[in-house]
Parts: C-alpha cells; structure tokens; sequence
C-alpha cells in the first residue's frame, strides 16, 4: 500500500503536469494569433477604421493582424492615378471595392482603370473630372469594372452619344445605381438608359440638370428595363405637367420609394396627376420644390390617399400661402411625416399656428418653416407645440429682438 506522503506527491505532480499542458495550449494559442485579441474581435474593429489608416498602421501590427486586414473591403481616393503604378503589386489592394478619382488630366489616367487592382470595385466616383464621351467609351469598355454596382458621373461634359456608350456597355451590367448629375444627356440620353438591357438593375437613377424634359421623363415612363427603380432623381430638366402625368401614370415605376423633380415646371395639374397615383403609392420621400405647386396644389397633397407612406414631404418654394399649410396641417393622410419643408412659402404666423395646433404632425422630428415671416408668436407656437413632441429640427428664420 503506497504511503499517504507518496500519494500527495503523485497529485502534485499530475497537477503540475496539467498546468504544463494548459501553459502550452495557451503558448500554443497566442503564438498563432500573435495576440490577446481573436480574429472576430480584430475583424469588426477593422470594419470602423479609414483605409489608409489601416494599410499604414493595423498591418504592420502583427502578422495576425495583417492577414485579417487583407479580409477588409478597403475605400480610397486617389488624387489623379499615377500613383496606381506604384500599387498595381501591392497585395494590400486586391480587396478595393470603393474608389474616388479626382483631378484627372485626360483619358490616358483612365487607362489604369483596367489594372487588376480594381478587378473587385464595387463603386466609382468619377464626379468633377471635365469627362467626356471618349472617356465614358472607354470606361464602358474597362472588363475589370464588371463588378461595378455603383457609377457616379455626376458634373462631367457627358451628352447622349457618351450616355449610348454606357447604355450599351456588356461590363456594366451589374449597376444598380447610375448618377448623371449636372451633364447634358437631353431627352436622347434618357431614351438610351430606358431602352437599355444592360440596365435592367438598376434601382437608383439620377438625372438631374440634364434637360430631359417631358419628351425624356416620358422615355423612363415607358420604360420596362427601369421597372426596379426605388429611386429617381428628375429635378431641373424642364418638366411640366405633362412630364409629371407620364411618370404617375407609368406602369413600371411601382417601386419607387423617394422621387425628386425638383426646380421643373409643375403646377397644380401636374401636383394633381401625382396626388393621385396608384402607381406612386409606394412613396415614402416627395420633393417638389421650386414648382409652382400653390394653394391648390397643397389641396391635392392633403387628399392624397395613395401617398399616405410618405415620411419626408418637400416643398419650399412653392407659395403655398397659409391657406395651403392649413390643408396639409389637417390632412388625414399625411401622418406618417417626420420631415416636413415649407421653406418660403408665405405660410405667415397662421400657417404656423395650424401647424402647431394640427393633430396629424405628432410624428414630425424635422420642420422647415424659413423665410416665412412667421413672427415670434408664429415660432413660439411650434417651439411649445404639445402636438409635436417628437420635433428634434426647428428652422426658422426669427431671431427675436436682440437675435444676430
């Protein structure tokens, strides 16, 4: 029989021999992950860092943090694209999904857009770079922007003949959001992006300052490739009433949820056809300023039963007169607002009051009432509303005596 004293021993030496085997499990760990962090951890704190800060500092932490930082979808803006020359072989940049391009001298910069760095781009800003056709033709015909969701051309010198480039473009077929902004497309420009079938995903288009007119409005109208639109952005291209019949009465543009045509040339007839469409009733963001919307205009938005999901409403600029803050202030379907612009609209302190005292703005956190001649009573009234406590944004041009 061994002694109790040997036993003891044994125990301790089985303990020891335990501890041993945990110290080099727990070695063995920190030596493969070169720290006290898991590569979860490492990997979500990477998702809220800049780019550049992770290539120039979480990669030269650890060579744990290093292969984790070559896992992270990387957004970077490169002042002209000579320095791509000098990235083309750094690893670091297989995983660039976001690009913003600025100061472009010519159409030899774009050259380098058909580097391999660029193969996973998801998105690419090329705004304010004095393009033209000849450049849009040759992006549209870059086979390593296949993977491209998301094209800004916004402030550029583009016309219909670059637009047909990019409407007939086989590597571009993934977009899901094109932007045009302030370039000269025309309505030939809008019929080449409807009659697109490399276009068909596309859920965002923008085609403000284009000069479109009712002609172009009535292209996307008609258009059955633009049928997953959510969004459209038609503002200053002169538009008038008819432009506003042809889109809310389009067939194909049920899913749109925010619609812009701002600055055009819609009265209340062209108010009215919106107003009342059930093809628009999925609307959640209308902006119509700068129109000629008026008091009765305001009237047809009040009665709008098939635009009660809209949250935002924009109207400034449009002289609706306290008569037509009145109506929409008592409108049953207009709820559901948390953003309401009246901006300029010689709402005066009565327009003000009913909107203070109205039941159907206790949703509202955003209210512009500037340049309104309101008055003190007419901003107190919003300001102490019991109606509106969940108002978190007030604008208002009033100042109070000794104001700035």
């Amino acid at each position: 029989m061994p002694s109790a004293r040997s036993q003891a021993n044994k125990k301790r030496k089985l303990s020891a021999t335990k501890n041993l085997n945990q110290k080099t499990t727990n070695s063995t760990y920190d030596d493969h992950n070169n720290g006290p962090f898991c590569p979860d951890i490492i990997f979500e704190m990477l998702t809220f860092l800049d780019s550049k800060f992770i290539l120039r500092v979480c990669m030269k932490i650890s060579k744990q943090w290093r292969e984790i930082s070559l896992k992270i979808p990387l957004h970077w803006m490169f002042l002209g694209l000579g320095i791509i020359t000098h990235l083309e072989n750094n690893e670091c940049m297989k995983n660039l999904t976001s690009v913003k391009l600025k100061c472009l001298n010519n159409n030899q910069d774009l050259k380098f857009l058909s580097s391999e760095i660029f193969q996973n781009l998801a998105s690419l800003d090329l705004r304010h770079n004095k393009m033209n056709n000849e450049d849009l033709h040759y992006i549209s015909n870059t086979e390593s922007l296949h993977n491209l969701t998301c094209l800004r051309l916004g402030y550029n010198n583009i016309d219909c003949e670059g637009v047909k480039c990019l409407s007939n473009s086989n590597h571009l077929k993934n977009l899901t959001s094109l932007e045009l902004l302030k370039n000269n497309i025309g309505h030939c420009g809008a019929q080449a992006i409807s009659n697109s079938e490399n276009l068909k995903r596309l859920t965002s288009l923008d085609m403000s300052f284009n000069k479109i007119g009712c002609e172009g409005a009535k292209f996307v109208a008609n258009s059955e490739n633009l049928q997953n639109l959510t969004l459209l952005n038609l503002s200053v291209n002169n538009i008038c009433n008819d432009g506003a019949k042809f889109i809310s009465n389009s067939e194909h543009l049920k899913k749109l949820t925010s619609l812009s045509m701002n600055r055009n040339i819609i009265y209340s007839e062209g108010v009215k056809f919106i107003s009342s469409s059930a093809s628009l009733s999925n609307l959640t963001s209308l902006s119509l300023i700068s129109n000629n919307v008026g008091r009765e205009g305001a009237t047809y938005l009040a009665n709008a039963e098939y635009l009660k999901n809209l949250r935002s409403l924009y109207l400034s600029h449009n002289n609706i007169s306290c008569e037509g803050a009145k109506f929409i202030s008592n409108s049953e379907y207009l709820k559901s607002l948390t953003s309401l612009d009246l901006c300029n609209n010689n709402v005066g302190f009565e327009g003000a009051l009913a909107i203070a005292t109205g039941n159907n703005f206790q949703n509202l956190t955003l209210l512009d009432l500037n340049f309104n001649d309101i008055g003190m009573e007419g901003a107190l009234s919003i300001a102490t509303s019991q109606k509106m406590r969940r108002l978190k944004e007030f604008r208002h041009d009033y100042r109070g005596q000794n104001g700035l």
